[in-house]
C-alpha cells in the first residue's frame, strides 16, 4: 500500500536530516579537536626544533580548523531556524485555506440552492439554459474546494473501520446528483469495512468527474464479491469517456486536457481507497469511462 507525503511528514524529514546532519558535524568536530590535542602533545615531547615547528603549524590548522566548524554549526543552526521558519509558514498558509474553503462551501451552497430554484422557474424558456450551465459551474467549484479541504486534511487523516452500506450511500447520493441516474448493479447489499465518509467521498468524486468532465446521463454501480473475501466495485458510465494520458489520470494538478479538471478527485479517491486496505484500477471499456476499487466485505 502505498503511502502519502503530506507538508508535515515532509517538514519532520527536513528537522530529522538538520538532527543528522549536526549530530555528524559535532562528532567529526570532538574526533578532530581530541586527534589534534594527542598530535600535538607528541609532538612538545620530542626535542627538536622541526618538531617544535610541527607543533607550531599543528596549532594553526587546529584553529583554522576551528573556524571551519564554528562556521558549519553556525550554518547548521540557521539551517535549523530557516527549516522551522518555512514549516511554521507553511501552517499558517494551510490554516488559511482551510479557513477559507469552509467559509466558502456555505455560498456555493446557497448559489446552488438558487440555481434549482430558477431552473424550475425558467423551465423551457430561453434562459434554462444558462441556469443549467450556472449550476455546472458551481458544482465545479464546490468539488475543487471539497478536494482542495480533503488534500489538506491528509495529514490529519483518520478513518474509522465500520460496516457501511453501499444501497445506503447510493440512495443518499440519489438526492444529491438529481440530474444524474444511478444504478446499482445487484439485488442483494454490498456491504465494505471501512470509513463511511471516504466511501461517500470516493463515490462522490467519481460522480462528479462523470457528470462534469464526462457529460454522462447515466452511472452504473456494480458489486462483486471476491475469493479474497473483498468486494469489487466497478463504476462506469456514459459519458465521453477518457480523453489524455492515462498515465496522467489521477495525478494531482495534472490537467489530461484544456479545459479539463485537476486531478484531485481521483487523487484523493485512490489515497482513501488505499488507506482503506483496497486497491485502485483505471479500466479502459470501450464507451464511457470505467473505474474499480476494492475493498474488505460482502454481499447481503
Amino acid at each position: 500500500m502505498s503511502t502519502v507525503q503530506t507538508p508535515k511528514t515532509k517538514g519532520q524529514g527536513r528537522y530529522i536530516l538538520v538532527a543528522v546532519w549536526l549530530a555528524f558535524t559535532v562528532s567529526l568536530s570532538i574526533w578532530w579537536y581530541l586527534f589534534s590535542q594527542r598530535q600535538i602533545s607528541r609532538l612538545l615531547v620530542m626535542d627538536s626544533s622541526a618538531t617544535a615547528e610541527l607543533a607550531k603549524d599543528q596549532r594553526m590548522l587546529m584553529w583554522e580548523g576551528v573556524v571551519l566548524i564554528g562556521s558549519l554549526l553556525c550554518g547548521g543552526g540557521a539551517l535549523t531556524w530557516l527549516v522551522y521558519r518555512d514549516a511554521k509558514h507553511a501552517k499558517q498558509l494551510r490554516d488559511f485555506f482551510l479557513t477559507f474553503s469552509h467559509e466558502l462551501k456555505t455560498p456555493l451552497a446557497n448559489i446552488r440552492l438558487a440555481g434549482d430554484g430558477l431552473l424550475e422557474d425558467t423551465g423551457g424558456t430561453a434562459l434554462e439554459d444558462q441556469v443549467r450551465q450556472l449550476i455546472s459551474q458551481t458544482d465545479k467549484l464546490h468539488a475543487q474546494v471539497e478536494n482542495s479541504l480533503s488534500l489538506l486534511q491528509m495529514d490529519r487523516l483518520q478513518l474509522a473501520r465500520e460496516a457501511v452500506s453501499l444501497r445506503e450511500i447510493v440512495r443518499m447520493l440519489k438526492i444529491e446528483f438529481p440530474y444524474l441516474e444511478l444504478d446499482l448493479e445487484s439485488e442483494r447489499d454490498c456491504v465494505v469495512e471501512g470509513d463511511i465518509q471516504a466511501v461517500t467521498t470516493v463515490l462522490r468524486n467519481l460522480l462528479r468527474n462523470a457528470m462534469v468532465h464526462g457529460a454522462a446521463n447515466k452511472v452504473w454501480i456494480s458489486p462483486e464479491v471476491l475469493p479474497s473475501g473483498s468486494v469489487s466495485i466497478t463504476v462506469r458510465d456514459d459519458g465521453e469517456g477518457l480523453r489524455g494520458s492515462k498515465e496522467r489520470l489521477g495525478q494531482p494538478f495534472q490537467r489530461l486536457y484544456p479545459g479539463s479538471g485537476s486531478g484531485l478527485g481521483l487523487f484523493i479517491s485512490r489515497r482513501l481507497i488505499e488507506h482503506m486496505g483496497g486497491r485502485f484500477f483505471i479500466l479502459e471499456p470501450e464507451t464511457g469511462f470505467s473505474l474499480r476499487f476494492s475493498l474488505p466485505g460482502y454481499l447481503v
